[in-house]
C-alpha cells in the first residue's frame, strides 16, 4: 500500500501532521466517525499520538504517550500511558491494555534484534523516505549534542516535507 504523510519540525523533534489514519487499521475503526491523528516524536525518547474523533466542539480524544528511559548502557524501560474520553475505551479497556503490551513487546523485540546486528558495526543502508524518520532521529541527536557542547541554541535540522513509502 502506497503511503504519503506530511511531516514538520517540532521542538526538539518532528511530527507526522494531523491526518486520517490508514483505512486498513482496525483499531481506528473501533472509534467510529472520521478519526484524525497526529504523531509527535521528541528528544530524548518521547512519542505521543493525539487522536480526535468528531467535530471540534464535541470531539472525543485518545492520547497516548510512550517514553523511553535508559536504565544502563544495554537496557531501556518503555513506559506507555493512554488516556481517552471516548466511550469505547470504557468497554474495551482490558483488550486495549493487552494489545498495547503486545505491541510494545513486539517493538522491543525488534529493537533487540537491531541492536544485536549493530554490534557487528555494519554499514547501514538507508532507504529514502521509508528510513527518513530514523535519519532525522540521528540528525536530531547529533545537533542536540553539538548545540550543548557549543553552548548555543538547538537548531532543528528537520524540514517540513511529505514522505512517501510503501507498506
Amino acid at each position: 500500500m502506497d503511503k504519503a504523510k506530511a511531516f514538520e519540525p517540532r521542538e526538539a523533534g518532528f511530527a507526522m501532521a494531523r491526518h486520517a489514519p490508514s483505512k486498513n487499521s482496525r483499531a481506528y475503526r473501533l472509534l467510529g466517525g472520521k478519526p484524525e491523528t497526529e504523531i509527535t516524536f521528541r528528544l530524548p525518547g518521547l512519542r505521543w499520538e493525539h487522536i480526535r474523533v468528531g467535530a471540534r466542539a464535541d470531539a472525543k480524544q485518545v492520547l497516548s504517550l510512550t517514553c523511553l528511559t535508559p536504565l544502563d548502557d544495554r537496557r531501556t524501560r518503555i513506559t506507555q500511558i493512554i488516556w481517552s474520553d471516548h466511550p469505547a475505551f470504557t468497554v474495551l479497556k482490558p483488550l486495549i491494555g493487552l494489545a498495547a503490551r503486545a505491541f510494545l513487546r513486539q517493538d522491543g523485540h525488534m529493537v533487540n534484534l537491531q541492536n544485536e546486528g549493530l554490534r557487528y558495526d555494519p554499514s547501514l543502508l538507508w532507504i529514502d523516505d521509508a528510513d527518513r524518520q530514523a535519519k532525522w532521529y540521528q540528525a536530531l541527536k547529533r545537533e542536540w549534542s553539538a548545540a550543548r557542547q557549543a553552548g548555543r541554541p538547538f537548531d532543528n535540522p528537520v524540514k517540513a516535507q511529505i514522505l512517501r513509502w510503501r507498506s
